[in-house]
């Protein structure tokens, strides 16, 4: 797994860099804006004027362009890199706390990862505006500006295997990991936007992670279990129900998700 370490500025840090490889030894050290892509340059023109964006910029064209771990350069690891990141099989980032996250303390992305187009469109965005950029309101922003994806938090148990201070001090975190909606989230939010919501206790909810666990070609396959569900909710409710509309509805749901890449 390639592991990345990113400066901005004179005097790199060489101590940091060989405390990094003593434990990953394919470490790659990036320094300007090679990387970044075509479209992001107008981004990168208003952006890189501050070191901390600048910064940013280049920590996502690296992983957009070679996947793995990015980690900042005064962590020393206490386990090998590919154990930190074992089962991590989306964008994730680790934090030592909620607020602005990204990409905190460790940024990781698959290789295979399908979502930079959104990335592209939100900086293709910040492009063309006019006012000032602050660094914690693009950061926020970038992540939670994808529409088509979510949070999946995930409180890792205990405390973490990496150290910002020593090999003795951990650090407890909260990872976060940026997942597409599956068919059935797609579902609730569609629903959610004539009026129907599902209460905690509805059923509505087991059936949305059933749809997005399976996957789109099952949803397709058992449209009519589906389209049953919404049937026997509206009979609950005492509210109408058109097959027809129902199946729109789950069809609409399955090509979004689709375009997430979702399967």
């Amino acid at each position: 797994m390639n592991v990345h370490l990113v400066w901005v500025g004179d005097d790199l840090d060489e101590s940091a860099v060989e405390r990094v490889r003593a434990v990953a030894p394919n470490v790659m050290v990036w320094r300007d804006d090679l990387l970044v892509p075509d479209l992001w340059r107008p981004a990168w023109d208003r952006l890189a004027l501050n070191p901390q964006l600048k910064k940013e910029l280049i920590v996502y064209a690296v992983l957009r362009q070679h996947g793995g771990l990015y980690v900042d350069m005064d962590h020393t690891f206490l386990v090998p890199p590919e154990q930190v990141t074992e089962g991590w099989d989306t964008l994730t980032a680790v934090t030592a706390g909620i607020g602005y996250l990204i990409p905190g303390s460790m940024l990781y992305c698959p290789a295979d990862w399908p979502h930079w187009g959104l990335v592209d469109e939100y900086l293709v965005e910040v492009g063309r505006r006019t006012t000032p950029e602050s660094y914690k309101v693009f950061t926020d922003r970038l992540i939670y500006s994808l529409p088509k994806g979510t949070f999946h938090v995930v409180r890792d148990p205990g405390r973490f295997p990496y150290s910002a201070k020593s090999l003795t001090d951990r650090a407890e975190v909260v990872r976060f990991a940026v997942r597409p909606r599956g068919p059935g989230t797609q579902l609730k939010l569609l629903l959610r936007r004539i009026g129907l919501t599902a209460s905690r206790r509805c059923p509505c909810n087991q059936h949305a992670r059933i749809m997005d666990q399976r996957g789109c070609d099952w949803c397709e396959q058992h449209i009519d279990e589906i389209d049953g569900w919404l049937a026997e909710e509206a009979r609950k409710r005492g509210l109408p129900y058109l097959s027809l509309a129902g199946k729109t509805l789950i069809r609409l749901a399955v090509r979004r998700a689709r375009k997430q890449g979702i399967s």
